[in-house]
């Protein structure tokens, strides 16, 4: 009988559970306009934890937020986001609510081991007590990884040593891990080698470097660019150049002269362009197996020493903060994809802007549109800084750039009280000559050192359906403003001569690394076509074509701009 009173009183407390369930009122999940995790990226010691900033908006809503980490060996993490660092390796933390997701990517290193005292050295942190700075071997160069404290920076083309003579500079990757991931890093140990001081007195420097994949279609092919992170905030100095975090390893798989970068960032850098990305030729090794011949070359990224402006916060208002922005048809709409000519920008910094400063800068990207859609030029060069445009013309048309027609890797910034500017170049390992196999408008694209691109096509390959359209660019617009063809005939006046001395640069260039590109081309095939051009078969026949189509282009956009 008891058993049976027993199981009614369960039965009860059940039928009562659930219809107090049923009285609940449904509960509607909020959504969210912004969600935005800080830092994005993390390192943390074993055994150490770090509690997340979580930013959202509306900053009032009633949201419940999951976390979750994609490797739970590795990271941990709290409701409330705090992480907790559990073995060597990386993971993902996430977190999700109101219809929004942000993460963060965790590098979970060993922790350091206590040193040992040692009983001839009272101050264990300094293993040279006649040395009061134990970070600097030279208390007389506050900057250790710089042997010449009087040029803070120094100049791309001057190498402290002789370049061409002894061993080629080098980095070498110790990967634990089976292969580099495109997407996320991995830890890894890197030697930077210069044992004849070529770029530097500091023959080689040993770093804790992440490291991960990059590029869209390079990435593709079989010798792989590489995206490295210092693990020190503050970034190093490596082989004579500024102190970074974020560097490149371009492989210049398509580029059978291995310059072709290295060129146009040259150009860039004597015209004068906002800035120039810093470059080093180097041989790579990964698990002391030879990858190639690749340019160390400065991540592009806003900092004081490239993309000198303060990006600006959420709180910042609108027209009182700094952009950086990408054009990037790779997939594409952007994060607004303009509404005249369909340019798909992307936020690279800030990444995720408020509603109010994506609205402001729609604004002015659409306010430029309608001048040049419409033929009123005051409003075009009333919010772009047209000499930026100009300058960027004349190299990119100079190039015959298949991506310089404002399709891809093109990049603007926005400080406070200034007009929108493109402020630097990436990218030509697929000018100069070095791609034919393009189509607009149904009509094959020539790699001709005659005829006008830039100023003729334009266009977005996936919302037009082929890869250029004729006149559908801004460049095209730009052109019927008569101001806009003056200046560039000025301009183009101007830089004559430091276009003319390139070929002599470019044999300069080959005398210093010919034996690091003859070993490139010892592993890599010389004979390969990778982009449907007319392929030399060696690499004095590459430099040869190179320079005659070089020399034909110059001359014939000199002759055309002097019609003008």
């Amino acid at each position: 009988m008891k058993k049976v009173l027993k199981l009614i009183s369960v039965l009860l407390a059940l039928i009562a559970v659930s219809c107090s369930r049923k009285e609940e009122p449904a509960v509607t999940e909020v959504s969210l306009t912004r969600l935005v995790v800080a830092p994005k990226v993390l390192e943390l010691q074993e055994g150490e934890t770090y509690v997340l900033t979580l930013t959202y908006a509306p900053k009032d809503a009633d949201v419940k937020f999951e976390w979750e980490s994609s490797n739970y060996d590795v990271a941990g993490v709290y409701d409330g986001g705090e992480v907790v660092a559990l073995a060597p390796g990386m993971a993902k933390i996430k977190v999700k609510g109101g219809g929004r997701s942000a993460s963060c990517s965790v590098t979970v290193v060993p922790a350091e081991e206590p040193e040992k005292p040692d009983p001839e050295n009272p101050d264990p942190d300094n293993p040279d007590p006649d040395n009061p700075d134990p970070d600097n071997p030279d208390p007389d160069n506050p900057d250790p990884e710089n042997p010449n404290p009087e040029n803070p920076d120094p100049e791309d083309d001057t190498p402290t040593g002789t370049k061409g003579v002894g061993e080629f500079p080098s980095v070498w990757i110790e990967l634990s891990a089976g292969s580099v991931d495109r997407n996320n890093y991995t830890t890894t140990k890197m030697s930077f080698r210069d044992p004849d001081s070529w770029y530097t007195s500091v023959k080689e420097l040993n770093l804790d470097v992440n490291i991960r994949g990059r590029g869209h279609m390079s990435w593709g092919l079989s010798k792989k660019p590489y995206r490295l992170k210092f693990q020190k905030e503050e970034g190093h100095r490596v082989f004579g150049m500024n102190k970074n975090r974020d560097w490149d390893l371009i492989a210049n798989h398509n580029d059978h002269i291995l310059l072709r970068n290295s060129i146009g960032y040259h150009i860039s850098r004597k015209m004068g362009f906002d800035w120039t990305p810093k470059v080093r030729p180097v041989e790579v090794y990964m698990n002391n197996k030879y990858q190639g011949n690749y340019i160390l070359v400065q991540h592009k990224e806003v900092a004081s020493e490239k993309v000198n402006i303060v990006p600006a916060t959420p709180d910042t208002a609108p027209e009182e903060g700094g952009y950086y922005l990408e054009v990037e048809d790779a997939s594409g709409n952007g994060d607004y994809t303009s509404a005249i000519y369909k340019m798909p920008f992307f936020w690279s910094d800030p990444e995720e802007p408020t509603e109010g400063q994506k609205t402001y800068l729609k604004g002015i990207i659409d306010t430029i549109e309608e001048g040049l859609s419409d033929g009123d030029f005051k409003k075009v060069w009333d919010n772009l800084e047209m000499s930026t445009m100009v300058d960027y013309f004349i190299l990119k048309e100079l190039a015959k750039d298949i991506d310089g027609c404002l399709r891809k890797s093109n990049y603007f910034s926005k400080a406070p009280g200034t007009k929108l500017r493109m402020c630097h170049v990436w990218d030509f390992d697929l000018g100069f000559g070095n791609c034919t196999d393009l189509l607009y408008d149904g009509h094959e694209y020539s790699g001709s050192p005659e005829g006008w691109f830039i100023k003729e096509v334009g266009g977005n390959y996936y919302l037009s359906g082929n890869y250029y359209g004729r006149g559908k660019g801004w460049y095209p617009a730009m052109f019927k403003d008569p101001d806009f063809v003056a200046a560039v005939k000025a301009r183009w006046t101007e830089v004559y001569p430091i276009l003319a001395d390139v070929p002599a640069w470019v044999d300069e260039q080959v005398g210093y690394y010919r034996k690091g590109y003859d070993h490139n081309f010892e592993k890599w095939n010389i004979r390969e076509n990778i982009i449907n051009r007319s392929i030399e078969g060696s690499y004095d026949g590459e430099i040869s074509a190179f320079k005659s189509w070089y020399q034909a282009r110059l001359q014939w956009m000199n002759t055309e701009i002097s019609k003008w």
